[in-house]
């Protein structure tokens, strides 16, 4: 037996379905329904409009079409109504970020693109979208840490050794008791002073006049 969960689209949760209660032809009706609408996913463009010659426009949509049957059959389809890859948190996000960007940045790389013609924001974008829709990246991210951790250096290193750095810290602390003065200026709703923002005052030019402030319409 094999129970899926069905969202219920206006009852707001999601009904249990037996699958072996379901007969042949309707599972493969219900399949088929299901599979129809993963496939004719990005096609938003694909319209007369945009593409008015009738074989063209054909050709693009099976184009579509059958990349989204590779994405199926390779299990990286984004998964929507209900049905979401958990999403990793804390370091385990933060390695599976990592895995997710060096796909990324392959498959730009295996299209005849470069990397550097992409700004880094489309590409942590297509990570994201890459970790919703293949639940393998966090599997591997989690090994990855598991094996980190299990694995001792095989030379010793005393920390104790390492130069902290005044520099680091001193703007840690700023930066830290800034972040704090924004928050309770925001809590009050009141502007900041430039010391409680973490910024030096500007200083006026010795032997000139501060110009007055304009007033405000």
């Amino acid at each position: 037996m094999a129970m899926i969960k069905i969202p219920v689209a206006k009852g707001e949760g999601a009904i249990d379905l037996d699958t072996d209660k379901v007969p042949q032809e309707v599972f493969e009706y219900a399949f088929a329904l299901g599979m129809k609408a993963l496939l004719n996913r990005g096609m938003t463009k694909v319209t007369k409009a945009l593409v008015p010659n009738d074989a063209q426009r054909q050709a693009e949509a099976i184009a579509i079409a059958e990349k989204q049957l590779e994405a199926v059959y390779a299990g990286k389809i984004r998964m929507t109504g209900g049905v979401k890859v958990k999403v990793a948190t804390g370091e385990i996000n933060t390695e599976a970020m990592r895995l997710a960007r060096i796909i990324v940045k392959d498959e730009i790389k295996a299209a005849g693109g470069k990397v550097s013609h992409y700004a880094g924001s489309e590409i942590t974008k297509a990570a994201k979208d890459l970790l919703a829709a293949d639940a393998t990246i966090v599997e591997q991210a989690k090994a990855n840490i598991e094996a980190r951790k299990a694995q001792k250096p095989k030379v010793a290193i005393d920390v104790s050794k390492i130069a902290v750095s005044a520099k680091k810290v001193a703007e840690a602390e700023a930066k830290k008791v800034a972040d704090k003065a924004k928050r309770d200026a925001a809590k009050a709703d009141k502007p900041l002073s430039a010391k409680q923002a973490g910024k030096t005052a500007v200083r006026p030019v010795p032997g000139k006049k501060p110009q007055p402030k304009q007033p405000t319409a």
